[in-house]
């Protein structure tokens, strides 16, 4: 199938393919949560890439990374053949309300999109792009289009993956 929420609630199991070739083969979590690589974290649901540029491998699980003028250690994803990397955040791991020891990413606000139970934030950062954060509405009754915020995120709620950018 390429229904990704369709993968993720019927299967054990899943596999990526691009080209013809597997990228990453896992159970839905694990591949939502800890995706390979770059491809794999854009195809099986939305995130935000932030690129990073990586210092060196921390455990087997994290790696040291400097990213938005930051050290930081963040889970690693897969293989990073290369120093110049990318952290995958999740729309829902940004925080309108950083804490002192989430990394700042500022953007301008592009779009709001009121789904109901959650708002949709497409912000753009001139380094990073397109930022996409989820928020609960409540937290986002004063934002606008065209507005400055600065969204946090954990560093253990970013992973590190690497791949063509």
């Amino acid at each position: 199938t390429h229904d990704q929420e369709e993968a993720l609630t019927m299967s054990d199991r899943v596999a990526i393919m691009r080209k013809g070739q597997i990228r990453q083969v896992g159970p839905p979590r694990e591949l939502y949560e800890r995706p390979a690589d770059r491809f794999v974290a854009t195809f099986f649901g939305e995130c935000t890439l932030v690129p990073a540029e990586l210092l060196g491998v921390a455990s087997d699980d994290e790696v040291r990374v400097r990213t938005l003028d930051q050290d930081a250690t963040v889970r690693r994803g897969g293989e990073l053949p290369e120093r110049d990397i990318s952290l995958a955040i999740r729309p829902g791991r940004f925080r309108l309300r950083p804490s002192p020891a989430d990394l700042p990413l500022p953007a301008t606000i592009v779009d709001l999109l009121y789904l109901g139970d959650a708002v949709r934030i497409i912000g753009h950062h001139p380094e990073v792009g397109e930022i996409l954060a989820r928020a609960d509405p409540d937290e986002t009754r004063d934002l606008a289009i065209g507005q400055d915020v600065v969204f946090g995120f954990a560093p253990r709620d970013a992973v590190a993956v690497g791949g063509e950018r």
